[in-house]
């Protein structure tokens, strides 16, 4: 049982680490194959778990106030794509369209339901994803073991990033900027296509680092407290950790800061602090050492972003301009919203639907909301995406109960806490979690971290 476990720990993080690889998986091959993946996964797991009655396959909390909701809306997702709707339910469009060709045209609840049936899939896969690593990581050492492997990642895909950038070499992989229609030419994106996302899931590794600096420093800095003579291995495993950990909090921040995204930036320091805060409030160690990190912490950042942080200002510059736009986008997603409150326009049909409302001037600008909430409800339908929205809140609760109850275990409901603030908040001005790429880290990392805020005997 354990060592088919490993395997599928293992084959879930190779996943994790691949998925922002082939452009952030924002292609319909590479979604598909992250939602194949995620879905072969989480059915292996599931067959363990029924065979071994010891284990719960959720925790009760998880599963009645995440779970269930998340459930409601996966089912409305596909209602909206599959069944025949109530009468006076269906998009006006299908109407419409018969009565332009003269003949019955079949009506749908959802006014595309092929997108529909993609969101529903992908969706269905973060879902997936969320419960592997809520029942991969009910051990400490797992939950380590996955949030070590998701900074590596970012570390990586951040390191790769700046290099490029520095290098002049206009490029994402093999792909010239030209054969992408992107312009990233003054912007770190590495693998991704926009410079937003790539902050954000930069930002992510970056939490998760706190959450492993906090784990593991005091630890080490209680053990040399303890021992009357400071032995050399020790001395050396304190400072390789000091120095690895230093690097790794450079790149990143070097990346999100080269990236130029201003919500990404700002987002992600108010996650650090809110990471700091929760750590001063909460942890035992001696106030002059959490002080300690928090100043070096500050220090370092400081230093990173007067390198890189010219070109950050420009967009700050430009702020106002794109402020205008994104505004005349939330009026008019707002109005397609009032166009079917209930119902929604169906799950992924926004660009086809916004169509009914653009004006001249928007009209080949909006392809997304830039606001997550407004456009999920207006394809959702404002009942099923305060459900969805419900999901969320049910997590930070948990999340918040295991940073003041839990032992070892607040750091990794920090670390989720941190990461949903991140996201949460980047999601008002952008879309980056529309993203799969970064929606499966969020949601590998919101699992585990979940997992460690219940204790063992009620996981």
């Amino acid at each position: 049982m354990l060592g088919r476990e490993k395997t599928i720990l293992y084959s879930f993080i190779i996943l994790l680490l691949a998925c922002p690889l082939p452009l952030g998986s924002n292609r319909p091959w590479s979604w598909s194959i992250l939602a194949m993946a995620a879905g072969i996964l989480t059915l292996w797991l599931g067959a363990l778990m029924v065979k071994d009655s010891s284990k719960s396959l959720f925790p009760s909390g998880v599963f009645w106030w995440v779970v269930a909701p998340f459930l409601l809306v996966l089912a409305w997702s596909a209602a909206q794509a599959y069944l025949p709707p109530p009468e006076g339910w269906e998009d006006p469009l299908w109407s419409q369209t018969a009565a332009a060709l003269e003949e019955p045209v079949a009506p749908w609840m959802s006014l595309d339901p092929a997108a529909t049936r993609t969101a529903l899939m992908r969706l269905a896969a973060y879902g997936a994803l969320f419960y592997l690593s809520l029942t991969l990581c009910r051990r400490h050492s797992r939950a380590r073991q996955l949030y070590s492997w998701i900074t590596a990642g970012a570390v990586a895909y951040s390191l790769y990033g700046i290099i490029i950038y520095l290098s002049g070499a206009r490029m994402i992989l093999w792909y010239k900027q030209e054969e992408l229609a992107r312009y990233f030419e003054d912007d770190v994106v590495s693998t991704f296509l926009n410079h937003n996302h790539f902050a954000t899931y930069a930002g992510l590794g970056l939490v998760c680092l706190l959450g492993l600096t906090a784990d593991r420093i005091p630890r080490l800095l209680s053990s040399v407290g303890e021992s009357a003579q400071i032995s050399s291995e020790e001395t050396g495993d304190l400072g390789v950790n000091v120095i690895v950990i230093s690097l790794a909090f450079a790149i990143l921040v070097s990346g999100i800061v080269l990236s130029h995204s201003r919500a990404g930036l700002i987002f992600t320091f108010l996650a650090v602090a809110l990471y700091l805060l929760i750590f001063v409030l909460s942890s035992r160690w001696a106030l002059a050492i959490r002080a300690g990190l928090a100043v070096a912490l500050a220090g370092l950042t400081a230093l990173v972003y007067m390198v890189g942080g010219y070109g950050f200002e420009k967009r700050m510059e430009r702020l106002e301009e794109s402020g205008v736009l994104r505004f005349a986008i939330y009026e008019i997603t707002e109005e397609g919203i009032a166009f079917r409150p209930w119902s929604g326009v169906g799950h992924g049909a926004y660009i086809h639907s916004i169509k009914r409302h653009k004006n001249i001037g928007l009209y080949h600008q909006i392809d997304q909301a830039h606001n997550v909430y407004l456009e999920t409800a207006m394809e959702l339908g404002v009942p099923v995406s305060l459900a969805l929205l419900a999901v969320f809140l049910a997590m930070f609760v948990i999340l918040l109960r295991g940073v003041f109850r839990r032992g070892r275990g607040r750091v990794f409901s920090a670390v989720g806490l941190c990461a949903m603030a991140l996201v949460g908040t980047h999601s008002l001005f952008e879309f980056s979690m529309q993203i799969p790429a970064v929606a499966a880290t969020f949601s590998a990392i919101a699992g585990a971290a979940c997992a460690r805020s219940f204790s063992s005997r009620q996981s």
